[in-house]
């Protein structure tokens, strides 16, 4: 039996590390065929960075189960139910007076076993960011040593033997669990942290601010929702758009108020073309609706309505920065109405494009990162790019030389 460490985002070498690299591996390698998840907190950020990989392992005749906390005040319905969407069976764990805490992954195949016993949840954070800790324990067929892996399915299935503890979290039973706040709503929770951004410094007795260390953290692989939610939403906004740009527009307001986690667009030669050390501004003009997918923008004392917030860019070496970005609006009796609406990206984002554009840049908005909203850049070419370009349905064209853009709201 081998035995592994996973310690993340930084290995003990100092290299960058991730448990969810490690579980993505091992979900495509075709060697197993059921796949039994404990843990404590599921969100829908954390199951759209392994959704392909569910994908691929059920594809491959695979069955995958979930267990996971619930009543928790973080396991979201938007979590389960992109679970749901990606095929996998998911019982939720509640004790009045206990929490569901266990965290482990573990793969079961005809040539062998994988077991991971640590701290990652289904989580952004918790399979690529935070500081984390799994023990990773592989197994080839004719090893003895099977104890470990087999506790730790008969523990959950002596667990799932006790229907006062666990519950089916199927498509009927979601809406009964968010009613009885069983389960989160990201879009709530969404709304309530945008509303307080506010950064408390720790201080030591007195009120001397304490000078605490940063960690490198590394960039979020490009993520991707279960297949099943892109058509329903792409089909509402094209039966929308056929009765007007006006109820285009109203349906695309909903989609961003019911809580879409993503906005992709694509970027003309012109948005790319403001890199550093080039004359212009490294904007881009978004459409009217879609505005509201970011912060509100208000009379800041500046020269028109803006609103700065933070991001995370996902850079293209595998690492991330902090940025800030500047939504603002332009003023009255622009002839192009989605160019009203404009955002300063900054050359970080920018200096990651094309030069001849076409790049798309998706957003994501989070509820359990600070900050907010995720960003990544993504070039023609790359596997993601089709996929993602599909989800573009729309389409607006910008004054000047800005072009006509392809964009969607999805998720």
């Amino acid at each position: 039996m081998d035995v592994k460490i996973v310690s993340q985002p930084i290995s003990s070498t100092g290299a960058n590390d991730a448990f969810g690299h490690h579980l993505r591996s091992a979900l495509v390698s075709g060697k197993y065929s059921t796949c039994l998840i404990s843990v404590a907190y599921v969100l829908a950020g954390g199951v759209a960075l392994l959704a392909r990989d569910f994908k691929a392992f059920k594809q491959n005749g695979g069955t995958i189960s979930v267990v996971a906390g619930i009543g928790n005040g973080l396991t979201s319905v938007q979590g389960i139910e992109q679970l749901l969407l990606a095929g996998v069976t998911v019982h939720g764990f509640q004790a009045a007076n206990i929490l569901y805490h266990p965290k482990f992954y573990l793969l079961r195949g005809e040539t062998g076993d994988w077991l991971s016993v640590g701290s990652s949840n289904l989580t952004p954070s918790g399979l690529f960011r935070n500081l984390e800790a799994n023990v990773i324990l592989t197994r080839a067929k004719g090893d003895a040593t099977v104890s470990a892996f087999d506790d730790c399915q008969k523990w959950i299935k002596f667990l799932l033997a006790k229907p006062d503890l666990t519950t089916l979290c199927d498509s009927t039973a979601l809406k009964r669990l968010l009613r009885d706040e069983r389960l989160e709503d990201e879009r709530v929770k969404r709304k309530a942290r945008r509303k307080s951004s506010a950064k408390v410094s720790p201080t030591t007795g007195g009120n001397t601010p304490v000078a605490i260390g940063r960690v490198a953290i590394p960039g979020l692989p490009i993520p991707a929702l279960a297949e099943g939610i892109y058509t329903s939403l792409s089909s509402a906004l094209n039966k929308a758009k056929k009765k007007g740009r006006e109820r285009l527009i109203e349906a695309e307001l909903k989609l961003v108020a019911r809580g879409s986690q993503f906005f992709a667009m694509t970027m003309s030669a012109f948005d790319c073309s403001h890199k550093t050390g080039v004359p212009g501004t490294p904007e881009i003009a978004i459409p009217e609706s879609v505005a509201r997918f970011f912060p509100p923008i208000g009379e800041n004392g500046r020269k028109y309505p803006d609103v700065y917030f933070p991001v995370r860019i996902n850079l293209s070496n595998g690492a991330s920065e902090i940025g800030e970005y500047r939504l603002w609006q332009r003023p009255p009796g622009s002839k192009v109405g989605h160019a009203d609406w404009r955002i300063n990206i900054g050359h970080l984002t920018i200096d990651e494009t094309s030069d001849g554009g076409h790049d798309l840049i998706l957003f994501q908005r989070t509820i359990e990162d600070n900050p907010p909203y995720e960003v990544w850049i993504i070039k023609p070419g790359t596997s993601r790019y089709s996929e993602l370009l599909t989800q573009c349905t729309q389409q607006v064209s910008a004054s000047g030389a800005a072009g006509v853009k392809r964009y969607g709201i999805f998720g």
